[in-house]
């Protein structure tokens, strides 16, 4: 079953589009990470999934109905969709009372209260702490106690903004295990945010990645401007910082502009051992600077005038066998390109 439904979503701000999505979905009960460099709209697109903002056009579906922002409508959702900040505040009181404090105004009772708090501390890793003062908490377990909080209300949908943003290393990857654990024991639908693309790695129903507000395919390295050079017959050539040229076929073009922001896709781009001094038609040259394991794929870092990033199967690898340092030859087919 689809969880959330995205038509033609426009969000402005100050005049200005800071999100621009014409069509997503995202499945019940499913576990995505919200990737984008800051200020790509990534909190602007979580706060309008709580249904705390709403978008300037389009419409957002939740379980099969679209959502018109009635009060009653807002109301019964607060107790399904629940969002932790990326900078939460707990009160000066305990841990124990901090987490309870959602309990107390649904009218839970005292004895199952308890019950529930002391549950969501243990699965937190926080329950030492529960008569601590939440105000000296650090920055870590000030997220975990968050968290904890928001889980105590069971909610259908977390939403977590940069839960590890702020924190020290060993807390950064303690909440990624929480909130991957926590998910597949709760079954609820679950969403964090990061600029982090390492920590974005292992969601079960993948990654969304935003870059000046719009969806891009799954990574976001490889990211331009590019500027119009020539003007072929069936292509547009683009220059990136005046030493790579790309051409562009004129169908993935709304209209040749003098600047386009550009990305190529890593993992479509085409590699070949060096063919040469001299380039051939619609191939680079470059050479090998990075190659590293990540997320189950190689990842290769190559200079051919601007430093371009590759993602490829290990068995594409062993079949070429490049190594740090040497001569490459890469190339990139039409559908490795997007404008955004």
């Amino acid at each position: 079953m689809i969880c959330y439904r995205i038509e033609n979503l426009i969000k402005k701000y100050n005049g200005q589009v800071v999100l621009d999505i014409p069509d997503l979905e995202l499945v019940e009960k499913g576990f995505y990470a919200l990737l984008g460099p800051n200020g790509s709209g990534k909190t602007t697109f979580l706060n309008i999934l709580a249904f705390l903002d709403k978008p300037d056009k389009g419409y957002v579906h939740y379980c099969g109905r679209q959502i018109n922002g009635k009060y009653s409508e807002l109301i019964a959702l607060r107790k399904e969709i629940v969002i932790v900040d990326q900078h939460p505040v707990l009160f000066s009181t305990s841990v124990y009372k901090n987490v309870e404090f959602g309990l107390k105004m649904h009218g839970i009772p005292k004895k199952q209260r308890r019950i529930m708090v002391e549950e969501a501390l243990e699965i937190v890793g926080m329950e030492r702490f529960k008569d601590a003062p939440g105000h000296k908490l650090s920055g870590g377990e000030t997220q975990r106690v968050a968290v904890a909080r928001a889980l105590v209300l069971s909610p259908a949908v977390l939403l977590c903004d940069e839960p590890a943003s702020s924190v020290d290393i060993e807390h950064q990857g303690l909440i990624s295990r929480i909130l991957k654990e926590l998910w597949e024991e709760k079954k609820m639908t679950l969403i964090f945010t990061t600029h982090d693309r390492y920590h974005g790695m292992n969601p079960a129903n993948g990654s969304l990645v935003l870059t000046e507000g719009k969806l891009v395919p799954a990574y976001y390295e490889n990211l331009f401007t590019a500027v119009f050079e020539k003007e072929y017959e069936e292509s547009v050539e683009y220059t990136i910082d005046g030493l790579l040229q790309v051409k562009i076929p004129k169908d993935r073009l709304k209209s040749i502009q003098e600047k386009v922001r550009l990305y190529i896709d890593p993992e479509k781009i085409t590699l070949t051992p060096p063919t040469g001094i001299q380039s051939h038609e619609g191939k680079k040259q470059g050479h090998l600077s990075m190659v590293m394991e990540q997320g189950g794929k190689i990842k290769m870092l190559i200079h051919g005038g601007v430093k371009i990033t590759v993602y490829m199967s290990w068995s594409e690898y062993k079949s070429l066998r490049p190594a740090v340092g040497e001569p490459v030859s890469f190339s990139f087919p039409s559908e490795a390109l997007f404008i955004i």
